[in-house]
């Protein structure tokens, strides 16, 4: 706190403190008026007296002085509520200017009635009015420190001037008497001002302390009460009254503590053994701590601690541990159930499963394990929203309720997936029939917020076959079963069996050698030629990516493209086709082109364009050289980032292929829509083409729609030559692709290509064959 005080003070004091002082010196404005009217009735029975004209100034300037300090008491009381410290040194020193002047005035009019007049009651009046106003200095301004002598001084000196001219040896006397005697008054006046400022300052300091306690009890978020050894309250705080509601008054001081655990017994909200134990800890004499858990009826919980004082008394302190209780409870609840479906989450079920395996040991009965997996859940979520999707899930879990008993364990497993634990003597083919009733239960639709949502279940069971199983080979066991279910389509159901196993061994040696294979760059790519069907010669390539596995031999792409993109490694392995093709083309003639596909992770996870510009920038391949096939299924994913990737692509002379067209689902929006210079009609509508007139129209009718929105038209899959009659004689169709003309064929191999190409034998009996007209309908 800051010290402020003004020079003349002997110690600085706090700021409210100062001007409590010196608002102290105005206060007791009747006192003045009265002094002054006693020292003017006696200035003017002096005057009356002497009949000098100097005593009748003495009788004018008295109380016109008095009158001038009452003013400025008057003053300053109207202005001490806008006291400051600075104000407040003003006031001070107004106070000391008017005493010292009303003082020297008095002690001025003495020594003129000594020298001026031989009176001796003159003499004795004014000598005793002035030596009472110095006797008050210090009583009545202690509070203004070395104020005071400044005041004596001011009637000191006149009145010992006064002396002098008495005359004679004895009234010289007088001053030794009165200066001692001065003296006397001001160090007085000094030790009465320190003890009380010392007074003030430690009662202050005690105050302070009483308030900080006080504030620190009134704000603690425990209960604190204080016990004496009468076993009355001696303090208590605000949390504890709000703790004990409308109980508040038995813990006031001077309750008894007993009273309150009386009440609080009587009213039910504290059972009797608690409060039998609170009494007896309060009671207890030879214990210094004690620790009590308490639990009302209203279900809070409190912890009290009861420790022993020196005098026999208590300190209670009292915390409430409901809102942590409760805290403990959720933040457990959440360690094991699911929020979204209220089920027990994958710990508390593999903890269960662990339990119920170890009480499997020597009992007829068997633990089972189903996990379910719903399909085409995504769906739900990707067209209705995900708010619907927890509906529809909570809808799963209570339907799940309905064919698992009361010893049954039903667990969210996590995202889509849910788990069931069974442990009786249920055997499988029972299990497998509840299986598929549970399949069809899930499947029916779901009505969410007016609208209808449909999923598939799919299940994978395992059954804990002997006591050896623990519960990490159980799961696994029920995973590799749940594997084989959704392997076979929508609704499916599987049993684990031991092959299962031995296939997952496979599929963990095959992910791994995919990964060592990415990171080789060991996959080699192929090329398979596209014709022109104008000149029947070879116009581009697509870039086909093997491996040649050093003790599989060739795996087919259908094997190890899933293990590239769930193993996150599309990024490098298209980037080593892409440059690889990129850099094989750039050795062909300028007129041929190569295609490379895009899958629709390639577009998620990595940046497309970077990756395309850095191929050509690799291989130094022309733009316009450069085909990008893509499937209807990366349009489906981000439409609206691929389409600017897309047309960004196609400013730079990149052609865009739509490879795959009429499977999945196909829509002509697309084509509207998408920057797209070349449809590829997929394989699967070439085989109808020479006895299925339906497939005939279709295919010609599909192809001069597409080359009618300015685009080409490729055709796929054309293996034998009664299929490329047909698809000449349509005249729709721009470009073809098949074993008829070639193969996936090596890099080395694709000069021999050209050749026979440009020697036009690479369609058999071409120089025969009699092309018709390709004008387009």
């Amino acid at each position: 706190m800051d010290r402020i005080g003004n020079k003349k003070s002997s110690q600085r004091l706090p700021a409210d403190l100062y001007i409590g002082l010196v608002n102290a010196l105005f206060q007791d404005r009747n006192s003045l008026i009265m002094g002054s009217a006693a020292t003017t009735l006696a200035a003017i029975v002096v005057a009356i007296h002497t009949s000098g004209w100097w005593a009748w100034g003495f009788a004018f300037a008295l109380p016109l002085v008095a009158a001038w300090r009452v003013r400025d008491f008057s003053v300053h009381n109207r202005a001490v509520a806008w006291q400051t410290a600075i104000t407040a040194s003003y006031w001070e020193k107004r106070y000391l200017l008017g005493t010292s002047i009303f003082l020297n005035l008095l002690g001025t009019w003495t020594c003129a009635t000594y020298y001026l007049s031989n009176n001796e009651f003159v003499h004795t009046m004014a000598l005793i009015t002035t030596v009472s106003h110095a006797l008050g200095i210090a009583t009545r301004n202690f509070t203004v420190g070395n104020g005071s002598r400044t005041q004596l001084l001011a009637v000191g000196i006149p009145v010992v001037l006064a002396f002098v001219f008495a005359g004679g040896a004895y009234p010289l006397l007088i001053p030794l008497i009165l200066v001692p005697l001065g003296f006397f008054i001001a160090g007085s006046a000094a030790r009465l001002r320190n003890t009380f400022l010392q007074e003030m300052l430690e009662h202050r300091r005690a105050m302070q302390i009483a308030q900080r306690f006080d504030a620190s009890i009134n704000n603690m978020p425990h209960g604190l009460c204080m016990i004496n050894s009468d076993g009355k309250v001696a303090v208590s705080n605000e949390a504890l009254k709000q703790m004990l509601g409308g109980f508040e008054n038995y813990v006031s001081v001077g309750a008894l503590a007993n009273d309150l655990i009386a009440a609080l017994v009587r009213q039910n909200i504290l059972v009797a053994a608690d409060g039998a134990r609170l009494c007896d800890a309060i009671l207890k004499k030879n214990d210094s701590r004690t620790h009590l858990s308490l639990n009302n009826t209203k279900g809070n919980t409190f912890e009290v601690t009861i420790q022993r004082m020196e005098n026999d008394g208590a300190v209670l302190v009292v915390q409430d541990f409901t809102e942590r209780r409760n805290a403990q409870r959720a933040i457990e609840r959440l360690a094991k159930f699911d929020p979204t479906t209220g089920l027990p989450n994958r710990s508390q079920f593999e903890q269960r499963l662990s339990e119920l395996l170890l009480l499997s040991k020597g009992s007829a009965q068997r633990v089972s394990v189903l996990f379910i997996d719903l399909d085409d859940f995504k769906l739900v979520n990707d067209t209705l929203g995900h708010a619907a999707g927890d509906d529809v899930l909570r809808t799963v879990a209570s339907r799940m309720r309905n064919f698992a008993s009361s010893a049954d364990l039903i667990a969210r497993w996590g995202g889509d997936e849910f788990a069931l634990l069974k442990f009786d003597d249920t055997l499988e083919i029972e299990l497998c029939d509840m299986a598929a009733q549970l399949i069809h239960a899930l499947s029916a639709p779901y009505e969410v917020d007016g609208m209808t949502a449909v999923v598939g279940a799919s299940i994978g069971i395992a059954i804990a076959a002997n006591a050896k199983e623990d519960a990490a080979s159980i799961l696994k066991h029920a995973d590799l079963a749940l594997y084989a279910a959704k392997g076979a389509g929508r609704n499916n159901l599987r049993v684990f069996q031991s092959e299962m196993d031995h296939r997952a061994q496979l599929r963990r040696v095959l992910e791994l050698d995919v990964r060592e294979a990415v990171e080789n760059s060991a996959f080699e790519v192929f090329f398979q030629p596209l014709l022109s069907i104008n000149s029947d010669q070879i116009i581009s390539f697509e870039a086909l990516a093997r491996w040649r596995h050093p003790t599989r031999g060739f795996v087919p792409p259908t094997e190890f493209i899933p293990f590239v993109e769930n193993l996150g490694l599309i990024e490098p392995f298209t980037n080593h086709v892409l440059r690889q093709a990129c850099l094989a083309c750039a050795d062909w003639p300028n007129d041929i082109r190569i295609a490379v596909n895009l899958s629709a992770l390639y577009f998620q996870c990595c940046d497309v364009l970077e990756n395309v510009e850095s191929a050509l920038l690799y291989s130094g391949l022309a733009p316009e050289r450069l085909e990008l096939e893509i499937t209807e299924n990366l349009v489906l994913d981000n439409r609206p980032s691929t389409i600017a990737a897309l047309n960004i692509l196609r400013a730079r002379g990149i052609r865009i292929a739509l490879d795959d067209f009429g499977t999945g689902f196909s829509s002509f929006s697309y084509l509207l829509d998408l920057p797209v210079d070349k449809v590829k009609i997929d394989r699967s509508f070439v085989a109808g083409l020479v006895n299925d007139d339906r497939a005939r129209s279709l295919v010609d009718s599909l192809a001069r729609l597409i080359g009618r929105l300015g685009m080409h038209v490729t055709l796929e899959g054309v293996e034998t030559m009664e299929q490329y009659e047909k698809v000449k004689g349509f005249g729709s169709i721009d470009e073809v692709q098949g074993y008829l003309f070639s193969k996936p064929v090596e890099q080395d191999q694709v000069a021999t290509l050209l050749l026979r190409s440009a020697e036009r034998s690479l369609v058999p009996n071409v120089l025969n064959f009699k092309k018709p007209s390709l004008a387009r309908a």
